[in-house]
């Protein structure tokens, strides 16, 4: 759960982010998964790989999988 805060906590602090979920870790393969969305008006592309390279720089033990996922609020 520390680690799921932590990571939620850290993607969340970006500004364009509007939601984290899906969130899956698996212990024995060292792998975390998540999907996020989003905002359709920020660079979404340089949002995404800075998360990435954020959640790797912080957990470097780890493997990430980040899934964009769309906003289908509007």
């Amino acid at each position: 759960a520390t680690l799921r805060d932590d990571i939620t906590r850290m993607v969340a602090s970006h500004d364009g982010v509007l939601q984290i979920h899906g969130f899956y870790v698996d212990e024995a393969t060292k792998r975390i998964s998540f999907d996020v969305v989003l905002d359709y008006a920020s660079d979404r592309k340089a949002l995404y790989q800075e998360i990435l390279n954020e959640v790797s720089a912080a957990y470097p033990d780890y493997t990430f999988t980040v899934q964009l996922d769309n906003d289908l609020s509007d």
